[in-house]
């Protein structure tokens, strides 16, 4: 008889966790769905989608801070305007809170990071935390709506600052990490989102259909036994693809990179030269406050749940590739509000190709590469 039992245990045990599992990808799907939702209430007030970097939340500080000198620059400086303090860095995330039902935290936000609140530290960035109450009250919130059930880290705020596994779309191109100034390839601006000041973006700016273009996919937050500087020297093999990101190359010559070299990261599902962490509240996924491209946008280069690189460090050129713990791929949605399950078997083109496009070419990274892009005149559909 118990033998029986534990025969019908260990057929019932895979169809339970497969029902269970089942059950978080379809609220994981809910939540891309709340968020995109939440981008076109914002649309439909500010006339404008969220920006990936200088967003509503630093244009709204730096209008409120009487002590910044650079409000003293002229008004068509807008990037030295919301640079000061690091402004700029606050995500598309943050922006919409007031659409997630998160008004409070977010006029919270305001509050805390006035200089002329008795909370601040005169430095308005999304990462600081080095007081109680500006901690406590709003940057380590855990929002339910920024976590994929499947990702068994998302609610872990131990490093000071509440996580976001849904990225928004920077494009089918790398992404610089800090000093976007610089980088002709953020120039080009090829995705739903970028920066505020030089390529607001609303739906009319979607050329390529809303249908057959990316909005949100999602992305695996920092495995927590590797978010310390002790950690660093762990072998790579104890790195996986999901959650982790690799170094492909030092900083280069051109900026130009082929992705290849970020594909063969992939050493049996572990990253080949993972990135030694530097601080525990560094990886992907762990600022739903911040707008660099490692903890809030993803690009639509190699298909999904392939490794995630950067040129340097988390500061270099960097490519965040969407990924997740559902079998087979991960889900998205599109910017006409509909999510939909995404292969990791999509055409991707091909990976040993240099990137050299200009906005208006289209994407060579085949049907992925395409739904990344919004205007690049390659409207197809999977």
């Amino acid at each position: 008889m118990i033998a029986i039992i534990g025969v019908l245990i260990a057929l019932l045990l895979p169809a339970v966790q497969a029902a269970r599992e089942a059950a978080r990808r379809m609220q994981c799907a809910n939540h891309l769905k709340q968020i995109a939702l939440g981008c076109h209430n914002f649309h439909d007030t500010q006339g404008e989608l969220p920006n990936a970097t200088f967003s509503k939340v630093g244009r709204a500080l730096a209008e409120a801070d009487s002590t910044s000198s650079a409000l003293a620059i002229a008004e068509s400086s807008l990037s030295s305007r919301y640079c000061d303090k690091n402004r700029h860095r606050w995500s598309y995330f943050a922006t919409i809170l007031p659409f997630l039902e998160q008004t409070p935290l977010y006029e919270k936000i305001l509050i805390l990071m006035n200089p002329a609140s008795p909370y601040s530290v005169n430095d308005p960035a999304p990462w600081r935390d080095t007081l109680v109450a500006y901690r406590l009250n709003a940057i380590n919130q855990i929002i339910p709506t920024a976590l994929c059930p499947s990702d068994p880290e998302g609610r872990n705020n131990s490093h000071g600052i509440g996580r976001l596994n849904y990225y928004c779309n920077r494009g089918d191109i790398w992404t610089r990490a800090t000093n976007e100034f610089a980088d002709t390839l953020v120039s080009v601006a090829r995705g739903v989102f970028s920066r505020g000041d030089n390529f607001p973006r609303s739906f009319a700016s979607i050329t390529d259909g809303t249908a057959n273009t990316l909005m949100f996919s999602e992305v695996v937050s920092k495995f927590s036994g590797h978010s310390t500087a002790a950690t660093s020297a762990l072998p790579a093999n104890t790195y996986p693809i999901r959650g982790a990101i690799a170094v492909e190359a030092r900083e280069p010559v051109s900026l130009y990179i082929n992705p290849n070299a970020c594909l063969l990261q992939n050493v049996g599902g572990n990253l080949k030269t993972p990135v030694g962490d530097v601080q525990n509240f560094m990886g992907p996924g762990m600022r739903w406050t911040d707008g660099l491209a490692i903890y809030s946008g993803f690009s639509a280069v190699l298909p999904p749940n392939s490794p995630s690189c950067t040129t340097n460090s988390i500061e270099g050129h960097v490519m965040m590739t969407p990924n997740s713990f559902h079998s087979g791929g991960v889900s998205a949605a599109m910017c006409d509000g509909s999510v939909r399950f995404i292969s990791q078997t999509i055409d991707a083109g091909s990976a040993n190709q240099n990137m050299s496009m200009s906005s208006s070419d289209p994407s060579p990274w085949g049907v992925w590469g395409a739904l990344g892009s919004l205007n690049a005149g390659e409207s197809k559909s999977f």
